[in-house]
């Protein structure tokens, strides 16, 4: 269909009935500012409002569609074209929102791949793991399992307290072998602190080896690795100001 003729045909059909674009859209319910649209081949007329429009234009609907009047003898002819018009811009509006639809649930497959490859690297770059690297130089082994984690909610590079539980064999080769009353006061007050549950906190009637890594940037900054022997457990209590 021609919007712009078409449009040129409800204007002029309204001036025919002395209609203003006002007086128009008075009696149709509607703005001023559509009817100027559909003369102007901006819009077209809303579907619910054509049977309308046609009788205040005393026009029928074949003629709005064509743009123009249309003598009887020729009637059926310009019916079928305009039944032809109106199935061909469906199926091109049908072809567009296919279009629009696919290239939609691209967007949205890319976005969400994005997005879990996202949440899938920064899950590993704020990993416990991963603090242990930048924070102590300490690389777990690949098979380690994280058993238990609790912290005083800080950033992994701001202060507070960590406490973390692995499941592994003992990787480190500079652990002390004596026990240390400090170590285990320390560890115990952790515990309370953070209310860690006595399932995953060390039994120091264990055997087990230790050593304190102090950091290089800050002397106050420290972590505890202790390996209990009967349990094949690393136990990290890391302290930061």
């Amino acid at each position: 269909m021609d919007q712009e003729k078409i449009g040129k045909f409800i204007a002029n059909s309204r001036k025919k009935q002395n209609l203003t674009q006002e007086e128009l859209a008075e009696k149709l319910g509607i703005s001023k500012n559509a009817v100027s649209k559909w003369e102007r081949g901006l819009n077209l007329p809303d579907a619910s409002i054509m049977k309308d429009l046609c009788d205040i234009l005393k026009i029928s609907l074949n003629e709005l569609f064509a743009g123009q009047h249309i003598k009887d003898n020729d009637l059926q002819e310009n019916s079928e074209k305009n039944l032809l018009n109106i199935v061909k811009k469906e199926n091109h509006t049908r072809k567009k929102l296919k279009i629009f639809i696919r290239i939609s649930l691209t967007i949205i497959i890319v976005l969400i791949i994005s997005m879990i490859a996202l949440y899938k690297f920064v899950s590993n770059y704020m990993s416990v793991a991963k603090t242990f690297e930048l924070n102590w130089g300490i690389i777990l082994p690949n098979d380690f399992v994280e058993e238990y984690h609790i912290d005083t909610g800080a950033s992994f590079h701001g202060d507070g307290q960590r406490y973390s539980v692995f499941k592994g064999n003992n990787f480190m080769t500079s652990l002390k072998k004596e026990k240390n009353q400090e170590l285990e006061s320390e560890i115990s007050e952790l515990y309370f602190s953070l209310n860690v549950s006595k399932e995953n906190q060390i039994n120091f009637s264990h055997q087990y080896s230790w050593t304190k890594i102090i950091s290089k940037d800050d002397d106050r900054n420290y972590i505890y690795c202790i390996f209990d022997e009967e349990e094949n457990k690393f136990y990290f209590y890391e302290f930061l100001m």
